[in-house]
C-alpha cells in the first residue's frame, strides 16, 4: 500500500465527507474532494479542488492527471454527476466499472432496455421524444406512470389517472426537462409513459466486488402520496420477512447484472406485487452510486452496528480487495439489521427562500433523533415541493418498531419546520 495514496471523492454530499475521510485515512488513502462548490466544505480538515462546470470533464480529468498522476483512485455518491465522472475516471485509469456504466446511468430508458434484454421484471413502458409527441398518443387504460428520460430524485415522476391528469403532468415535464434536466444530459431528455406497479416499495443498496453483489442494505419506503413521489421516508426493518427479502435482492442481483456492474455501490429502487399467485419484483431505477449520496449509510450503521461507509469504500478500491473479503467475513453473522433504523424528510406544504430552519436542537434533545442533516440555510430558494427535487432535512431516527417510527415522526412533523421570507 502506497504511503498517503490519494483518493478522490467526485461531487459529494458535504454531510458524508467526514466519514468517508475517515475511512478512507483506515485504509492509507487522504480523500479530496472534488467540487464546483469548494466554500461548502470549508471546517471539514479535507482538501478540495475546484470544479467549474464550464469546465469539461475531458479538461477536469486532464487537469487532475497533472495533479495526481495516472492510476488515481476515483469514485462519486453523485446521482448528477455520474456521466461526467464517467469520462473523468476513465482518464485516470483505475476505472471498475465499464464507462457505459456511468455515462447511462441517468438513461432510465437504456436501463429498461438492458433489463428487458436480460429478463429482469421491470414495468411495461413507451418512450416519446418529447411531451408533444406523447399527448399525440394518449393512452387507452390507466393508471399510469409518467416520467422524464433523464430525471433524478423523483424529480417530475407522476401518476396519472385519467386523460385530464396525463394532460396536466406532460404539461409540467415538458417545463422540468427544459428548465431542469437537460444540464449535464447525455441525451436528449424525452417522457417514458410506464406502467404503475400498485404495491409496496423498496430501496436497496448493494455492495458489488468482482462483478459479484455481497451484500445488500435493504430499506422500506412509505406509502405514497398523492400523485407524486417524495423522498420522504426510508428504514431498515429487522421485521422484514426472510422470503420478501430474498425475491427483493434476487431482483436487484439480475438489474445489476444486465447493467454491467462489477464493483462499488448500486442503488435500486423497486415494487413488489402478487403475479400468479406469487411474489414478483419489478425494478424501477437503478443507478451505480450509494443512496442520497452515501448519507443512508448513517442508518445502516445504526441498523446493523457496525461501519458499513467503510466496507462501501473498500468495493470502490480495487487495490484492497482482500481486505473487503476479510471485513465480509468479520461481519457475517450481522449481515441483516439488528434494530430499526430510519431516515425521514417533513414534507413540505410551502416553499419559497429560506428565513430559518426551526427546532434542530430542540429534536435533538428529545433523543430518538441523533442526527439532523440539514440541505439549506437561510437565504436557500426552495422550489415547489411537488417537483420532489430539493432535500431539505433528513432526520436519522431510530425505534422498537414501526408503530413508534410513526409516532416519532410526527414529533419530527411537529418540531422541525421552515420559515420563508
Amino acid at each position: 500500500m502506497k504511503k498517503d495514496k490519494v483518493l478522490l471523492h467526485f461531487a459529494p454530499e458535504k454531510a458524508v465527507v467526514p466519514a468517508y475521510a475517515k475511512a478512507a485515512s483506515k485504509f492509507g488513502r487522504t480523500l479530496v474532494v472534488i467540487a464546483p462548490n469548494p466554500d461548502d466544505f470549508d471546517g471539514l480538515g479535507v482538501r478540495v479542488v475546484g470544479w467549474n462546470r464550464g469546465e469539461g470533464p475531458e479538461a477536469l480529468g486532464t487537469r487532475l492527471l497533472g495533479m495526481f498522476g495516472k492510476g488515481t483512485e476515483a469514485f462519486t455518491t453523485s446521482e448528477l454527476c455520474l456521466p461526467e465522472f464517467a469520462i473523468v475516471n476513465d482518464l485516470l485509469g483505475e476505472a471498475q466499472n465499464p464507462t457505459a456504466v456511468y455515462s447511462q446511468a441517468r438513461d432510465k430508458w437504456h436501463m429498461k432496455e438492458a433489463w428487458l434484454n436480460a429478463n429482469v421484471p421491470t414495468a411495461k413502458a413507451r418512450l416519446f421524444n418529447d411531451a408533444d409527441q406523447a399527448a399525440a398518443s394518449p393512452p387507452s387504460a390507466y393508471p399510469l406512470i409518467v416520467k422524464p428520460r433523464t430525471g433524478f430524485a423523483s424529480c417530475g415522476v407522476r401518476k396519472v389517472t385519467d386523460q385530464d391528469t396525463f394532460r396536466g403532468a406532460l404539461k409540467k415535464l415538458s417545463q422540468i426537462n427544459r428548465l431542469v434536466l437537460e444540464h449535464g444530459a447525455q441525451k436528449s431528455s424525452g417522457v417514458i409513459i410506464e406502467e404503475f406497479i400498485d404495491g409496496p416499495e423498496f430501496a436497496v443498496d448493494t455492495l458489488w466486488s468482482k462483478g459479484e453483489p455481497r451484500i445488500h442494505f435493504v430499506m422500506s419506503r412509505e406509502p405514497m402520496h398523492g400523485t407524486t413521489f417524495p423522498d420522504s421516508l426510508y428504514y431498515c426493518d429487522p421485521a422484514l420477512p426472510t422470503d420478501k427479502r430474498r425475491v427483493i435482492t434476487t431482483a436487484v442481483e439480475a438489474a445489476g447484472r444486465a447493467l454491467g456492474i462489477m464493483a462499488g455501490s448500486t442503488h435500486t429502487e423497486l415494487r413488489l406485487k402478487m403475479v400468479d399467485g406469487a411474489l414478483a419484483a419489478f425494478i424501477i431505477e437503478s443507478t451505480p452510486r450509494a443512496g442520497v449520496g452515501g448519507l443512508f449509510h448513517y442508518a445502516f450503521s445504526e441498523a446493523y452496528g457496525w461501519s458499513t461507509i467503510e466496507l462501501a469504500l473498500l468495493a470502490e478500491l480495487p487495490e484492497l480487495s482482500s481486505e473487503f473479503d476479510h471485513f465480509l467475513s468479520q461481519v457475517n453473522d450481522s449481515l441483516l439489521p439488528q434494530k430499526l433504523s430510519y431516515y425521514y424528510q417533513p414534507l413540505r406544504t410551502v416553499y419559497g427562500r429560506v428565513k430559518e430552519v426551526i427546532g434542530v436542537e430542540e429534536l435533538l434533545s428529545l433523543g430518538f433523533a441523533s442526527r439532523v442533516d440539514l440541505f439549506c440555510k437561510p437565504g436557500s430558494l426552495l422550489v415547489n415541493p411537488e417537483l420532489s427535487l430539493n432535500y431539505w432535512a433528513w432526520v436519522l431516527g431510530g425505534s422498537a418498531d414501526a408503530a413508534e417510527m410513526a409516532e416519532q415522526m410526527k414529533i419530527i412533523d411537529q418540531t422541525l419546520s421552515l420559515t420563508f421570507a
